[in-house]
């Protein structure tokens, strides 16, 4: 933030630590489950096959059994040599070096940086961040994965992972 406050740790110590709230979650498996599953989609087929028209419906039948009988065909050897394949020379026997940079109070925010340039990354950002938890005791350490998951699986519908 701006004003360089410490957004995740004041987070943490108020809704994690601080918070006198406690919650028991009990988990329990279903032996149910899979075959609820399985019920569903055997619904969702039946309503998709109902649609259908008898052509589409042999068309289907007919599709499935050609790509069966060509998963299951030997690749002939001109196919085979088409596939890319590695050698040991072809690799790198030197590791890479990045020339990493350390900025500490990144803009006034309380925040250390540390970062470096990637080359060829397809405009991919790869980003690990990484939280001092010095501050939290030593019993609340086990509760750190279940905050993790909640930060990451929650809040964001289908964007959350």
């Amino acid at each position: 933030m701006q004003n360089g406050s410490k957004v995740f740790k004041d987070l943490v110590a108020k809704y994690l630590i601080g918070n006198s709230h406690r919650t028991t979650v009990e988990m329990v498996p279903s032996k149910t489950m899979e075959a609820e599953a399985l019920e569903v989609e055997k619904g969702k087929l039946a309503e998709i096959k109902k649609n259908l028209s008898e052509e589409q419906l042999e068309e289907i039948i007919a599709n499935t059994a050609e790509l069966k009988r060509q998963q299951a065909a030997e690749d002939s050897a001109s196919d085979i040599a088409t596939i890319p394949s590695l050698t040991i020379s072809d690799l790198e026997t030197k590791s890479k070096e990045y020339p990493i940079e350390v900025l500490p109070n990144y803009k006034d925010s309380g925040v250390t940086v540390v970062k470096h340039e990637l080359s060829s990354t397809s405009g991919i950002v790869y980003a690990d961040v990484g939280f001092d938890i010095s501050n939290v005791d030593f019993e609340d350490i086990t509760l750190l994965p279940l905050f993790t998951r909640i930060m990451m699986e929650t809040g964001a519908g289908d964007l959350d992972r």
